[in-house]
């Protein structure tokens, strides 16, 4: 089988993403599991030369995959009578290093999931891991974007320092109705910007609006965040639901 490799530039938040297929890496070392996607790392801008691949449990086909997007239980392959007796598998996250050797594994909670490279600034990069907990319906659910931060043998998900306190919070952005997040650039690079509406503890009309930015520097990631009482909504169509921000004055600086 030909290697193939393909690269596209996002437009709205500058990413590139990284496929290759099945033949252009080490077997994985389960035959439970085919390589879904790799992404090449290199020393300069990740910190260590290798890769990172997404393995899927082999009895998901492309046409499964679609079918898992689409959010019809009618039609999801997980209820399906073919994993009936041997439900599918969650996805693994594997680090290796450039002659193949695995450095680390993370179980994933979906059946699969996507991997993207965000430049962040000059020689820096964000790596994104993408689950898609969509279930067709519902203002509260949808894809979930977490960053992963990697070493030169190990991989963990990325946490933002609160500026007010200095306690940590896992960076996990979510696209929906009432979710969006997206990229926007700085004179420094880049900073991400989020926006939740929920509603109010113990009230259905009451909503607060959580407006955040996250920042990169030398120490890892830093978030500011401010709230409103208000109701925010997604405005950019159930295609691409959630990458378009609200007025960017909103959010902290």
């Amino acid at each position: 089988m030909n290697v193939l490799k393909m690269r596209s530039m996002w437009l709205h938040t500058g990413m590139i993403l990284i496929v290759s297929s099945c033949a252009s890496v080490p077997k994985p070392n389960s035959s439970d599991f085919a390589v879904h996607q790799t992404l090449v790392l290199a020393q300069k801008s990740d910190g260590i030369d290798g890769s990172l691949e997404i393995l899927r449990d082999q009895r998901l086909t492309e046409l499964d995959i679609k079918a898992l997007q689409e959010h019809d239980p009618d039609t999801s392959p997980e209820n399906s009578t073919r994993f009936k007796n041997n439900p599918l598998k969650p996805a693994r996250l594997l680090l290796k290093s450039n002659d193949g050797q695995v450095l680390q594994s993370l179980h994933l909670e979906k059946p699969y999931a996507t991997l993207e490279i965000a430049e962040t600034g000059a020689n820096k990069h964000a790596i994104l891991v993408t689950q898609d907990f969509g279930i067709g319906m519902g203002s509260y659910n949808g894809p979930i974007t977490k960053i992963l931060d990697v070493t030169s043998d190990s991989m963990t998900w990325a946490k933002a320092r609160q500026r007010h306190d200095g306690g940590a919070i896992p960076i996990s952005l979510m696209r929906s109705l009432k979710s969006a997040w997206n990229f926007i650039s700085t004179s420094e690079g880049k900073d991400i910007l989020a926006v939740n509406s929920r509603p109010d503890e113990g009230s259905l009309e009451k909503f607060t609006t959580v407006f955040s930015r996250y920042h990169h520097d030398k120490s890892g990631w830093i978030v500011l965040t401010r709230s409103e009482g208000l109701l925010w909504e997604a405005e950019d169509g159930d295609h691409r639901l959630g990458y378009a921000l609200p007025d960017q004055k909103k959010f902290p600086r």
